[in-house]
Parts: C-alpha cells; sequence; structure tokens
C-alpha cells in the first residue's frame, strides 16, 4: 500500500470528537528493556490522557529476562496481586520466538517457554477471573540472523516472531490477546525509503545496537498498544514526546492503528471486543449482555443502557461498555453516525419501464 492511500484512508476515517469513558482501566506491564526502553508504558499513559480517557497504568520489569524468570519472580506476583487488573501485557524476552514455528529456543538453548506462558496464565486468571492478557508480539535482531537462516532479514525475524505468537495463542486453553507490534514494525520498513527521504524526520525503529528500539519503535509500540487496550485510533492526539510535532508522528500512529484493523482476526481482539452493528442510525449490540452503557464521545448517555442505542449527533462517536453474565467489563470500538450508509430507495418503478 502507497504511503498516500493510507494517509487517505485515515483522512476519511478520523473523527474531530474526542473520546472518554467513565471508569479508570487497570492496566500492569510486565517486561524487560525492550518496554524500559524510552519507558513505553508512559508513552501509552500519555495517549491515554490526550485521548481523555481514564487509566492507571504501572509497570514491572527486570532486565534481559524472559516468562522462565518471570513466573518465579517473588516482586511480579506481588504486582500482579496487587489490583484487580483489566488487562496485562506480558512482554517475554523476544529471542524465544524468533526460530522456525512451535520451536521456542533461542540459539539452540531450549526453554520450557510454553509450559511457562500456560502457568503464568492459568494462575493469573485463578487471582483475576475478568483480567485480559495481552502478549506483546514484537521485534529482536535488525537484518535477523543470515548465518542461520539463509537469505533472512529483518522482516522474516518479525514474521516468525508474530507466528509463534500465534502458535501460542491456539494452544488448548489459551485464549489470548495479541498485540500485532511486529505488524507496524513490517509496514514501517516497507515505507522506510520513502521516509528516510526529505521533507520526513529521523525514522529510527532500531537503536544502535540493532536490537533495542529507537524512539520511533518505542512509539509505535505504544501506539499500538493503545489501540488494542483502549479501542481507539492514537492518530490525532497530540503528545509530550520527542516525536510530537515531526513528520513521522503522525506517520508512525496511522501505522500503528493500520496494524490493529489488519490484524483483527489473528490477534484474537475480537474475543474482548463488544461487536456493533448498524442500521440507519442505530447501533445495537448483542443481546447476551448482562448490562450496557452507552456514550457519546466521554459522556455517559442517561438511560442508554439497553443492547442499542440510537445515534444522533453526527459529530459524535458512539461506544458501549458491557458487562457479561461472569461481570467482566468490555468496550467496543467506538461508531459515527456520518459512517452510516443510507438505505438505498426503494424501487418504485412499474414493471416495464
Amino acid at each position: 500500500m502507497k504511503p498516500s492511500a493510507i494517509v487517505l484512508f485515515f483522512l476519511l476515517g478520523f473523527s474531530a470528537c474526542s473520546y472518554g469513558q467513565a471508569r479508570t482501566v487497570q492496566v500492569l506491564f510486565i517486561g524487560n528493556s525492550f518496554t524500559n526502553a524510552h519507558n513505553m508504558p508512559g508513552m501509552v499513559s500519555n495517549l491515554v490522557t490526550a485521548a481523555g480517557l481514564k487509566a492507571d497504568i504501572s509497570f514491572h520489569y527486570a532486565f534481559g529476562q524472559s516468562i522462565n524468570y518471570f513466573i518465579k519472580d517473588a516482586s511480579c506476583w506481588q504486582a500482579i496481586k496487587s489490583k484487580t487488573w483489566d488487562y496485562i501485557v506480558f512482554q517475554d524476552n523476544q529471542r524465544f520466538y524468533y526460530d522456525s514455528l512451535g520451536k521456542f529456543d533461542s540459539m539452540g538453548y531450549a526453554s520450557p517457554v510454553l509450559a511457562n506462558n500456560l502457568k503464568l496464565q492459568d494462575s493469573i486468571k485463578k487471582l483475576i477471573p475478568c483480567v485480559k492478557i495481552i502478549y506483546f508480539a514484537g521485534w529482536e535482531l535488525e537484518g535477523g540472523l543470515p548465518d542461520r537462516f539463509p537469505g533472512d532479514n529483518t522482516e522474516k525475524m518479525l514474521k516468525r516472531i508474530l507466528a509463534n505468537y500465534s502458535y501460542l495463542n491456539h494452544l488448548p486453553g489459551v485464549n489470548n490477546t495479541i498485540a500485532p507490534i511486529g505488524v507496524g514494525w513490517i509496514s514501517s520498513i516497507f515505507h522506510e525509503p520513502y521516509l528516510s527521504a526529505k521533507p520526513y524526520d529521523k525514522f529510527d525503529l532500531y537503536d544502535v545496537d540493532g536490537r533495542h528500539p529507537g524512539w520511533t519503535g518505542s512509539y509505535l509500540g505504544a501506539c499500538v498498544m493503545f489501540a488494542v487496550i483502549f479501542h481507539q485510533s492514537p492518530v490525532g492526539l497530540k503528545n509530550k514526546y520527542i516525536l510530537e510535532g515531526t513528520t513521522i508522528d503522525n506517520f508512525t500512529k496511522m501505522m500503528a492503528w493500520q496494524a490493529v484493523q489488519d490484524s483483527f482476526a489473528y490477534t484474537n481482539l475480537a474475543a474482548i471486543t463488544p461487536s456493533l452493528t448498524l442500521d440507519s442510525n442505530i447501533v445495537s449490540t448483542s443481546k447476551e449482555y448482562k448490562s450496557y452503557q452507552w456514550y457519546s464521545d466521554n459522556k455517559p448517555i442517561a438511560g442508554a443502557t439497553k443492547y442499542q442505542y440510537t445515534m444522533a449527533d453526527k459529530a459524535c462517536n458512539y461506544w458501549v461498555e458491557t458487562i457479561d453474565q461472569k461481570g467482566c467489563f468490555g468496550t467496543s470500538f467506538p461508531v459515527n453516525p456520518s459512517s452510516v450508509k443510507p438505505k438505498p430507495l426503494p424501487n418504485t418503478k412499474k414493471p416495464g419501464e
């Protein structure tokens, strides 16, 4: 897809209305230096504030560590037990995911990654039944490992990581959500020849070590996380970080939002997202939920507590918060009345005309 086509897509889809929600979303990040670099959780928090949302975001990290460490880390479990988290984002050491499909080792070093992921998931959900676990499907070595995989490059390595996260998430008893950060990186690499030329600013997915993220890489990851957790587009949101005002800023947000949309089925995001259907200016969700609250931008609509709502203001975005039969919250993506196509007029011609 050419850059111009992507820009057009988002110009058509973006609304000027602000977003918001009534309750504070509790989010815990668990990870290592890939998440700690440039304070990715802080970047997400900044986007949340810019969007008019409410969230309490915490971060537990240990440099260079993986699931094999965190599963035994007392301080990690203390953080998990400290609150009733809505979302827990787990950023495993990505080196265990860049090998062949289903292999899960690192440079020939076998690892109990699958068993430990299952143990971590089951233990967390026993403590917090409604928690939504999000896997951080990111990146690894720039250039890949051509000595080990002939013809390897960055894009192929990113695809192996994504494939192994999908493999993990399709194991019996696993039904979590994948944050498709690697999809955003692949799209950005494809467009990098355009971005490396003027008038664009420096495009640094990787830091100088070719492994950790540069500012752009961290910010792209943060934008993907924001879209996955809060079901909102980051496009157009203001931020206080170094990319603000640069030519890369809005492009990075667009790449993140596009990655989430393109990967919707693959990431299992649908499993935690109430779906919406449109009929004229009436928006509906499933009748199977225990309760509903509709919102117009950041304001709860008084009395709008049924499974459907008639949208009034074409300038605003509407979304619903649901509670299922187990007492677990869900949030839909927003819709706008202007995106609803009018019904075709009935055929009034007489036979033979």
